[in-house]
C-alpha cells in the first residue's frame, strides 16, 4: 500500500535538493509542495525557498525577488515574512538598485524592530552609508 502524499515528504525530498547545489531540482520540488499543498505551514517556507534557490545562483536575484514577493503576499503569517523582505533588499543591493535595497531594509527595520532582520538591515543599511 503506497502511503498518502505528505508535504513534509515533498519538501524533504525538495530541501535535500536544495542542501546538495541542485537548485533547479529544488525549485521544481519546492514548486510542487506549494502547488499541492498550499495551505500548510510547508508551503510558505517551500516559497521562501524558491527564492532562495534563485538567490544562491547568484545571477538569478531578478528572479528571486518576485519569489520572495509571493511570501509575503501569500503567506502573511509565515515566519519567514521578515526574511523575504530582506532578501528582496539583499537582492536589489546584489543589482545595484540602491533605491529599492534601502527601502526594503527600511521597511524591515520599521515593521520588524526588534528580530535578527531589523539587526542585518540595520548593519546593511550602515553598509551602503545610509546609517552611522
Amino acid at each position: 500500500v503506497p502511503l498518502p502524499e505528505s508535504p513534509a515528504r515533498y519538501y524533504t525530498a525538495a530541501w535535500n535538493d536544495y542542501m546538495g547545489g541542485r537548485y533547479d531540482i529544488a525549485v521544481e520540488g519546492f514548486r510542487d509542495v506549494v502547488q499541492k499543498f498550499p495551505n500548510t505551514p510547508d508551503a510558505g517556507r517551500a516559497q521562501f525557498y524558491i527564492g532562495e534557490a534563485y538567490y544562491q545562483q547568484r545571477n538569478k536575484c531578478q528572479q528571486a525577488i518576485p519569489e520572495y514577493q509571493k511570501v509575503i503576499d501569500l503567506y502573511r503569517e509565515s515566519e519567514l515574512v521578515p526574511d523575504a523582505y530582506l532578501m528582496q533588499g539583499v537582492c536589489y543591493q546584489d543589482l545595484n538598485q540602491t533605491a529599492n535595497a534601502r527601502r526594503m531594509f527600511e521597511l524591515v527595520r520599521d515593521r520588524y524592530p526588534n528580530s535578527t532582520q531589523a539587526t542585518q538591515a540595520t548593519q546593511k543599511l550602515r553598509g551602503m552609508g545610509v546609517l552611522r
